[in-house]
């Protein structure tokens, strides 16, 4: 940061106007790699969150598959089926 201030100091504009070219191209570049480094840790996230979810979804409905017969006579049949696209 400091180096950034000192560019400033110069008595020579053409180095003055030098150096704020290059601070300015050198925070685009870091604003531009924060960009796409968080864009390809939200698009890694997304993909893990739909792995589990899918996952989850299937344990559950071969948890309800294993279930009696006689389970389903007590239960709700749209409740069960809310159940499992919700879960």
């Amino acid at each position: 940061f400091g180096r950034i201030l000192n560019a400033f100091n110069s008595a020579d504009a053409a180095e003055v106007k030098s150096q704020v070219h290059f601070f300015a191209a050198a925070y685009s570049l870091l604003g531009l790699q924060q960009i796409l480094t968080t864009t390809l840790q939200i698009s890694c996230f997304e993909a893990v969150a739909a792995r589990r979810t899918q996952r989850a979804r299937k344990q559950y409905l071969a948890s309800l598959i294993r279930r009696p017969l006689r389970f389903f006579d007590t239960q709700d049949t749209a409740a069960l089926a809310a159940s499992v696209l919700e879960a």
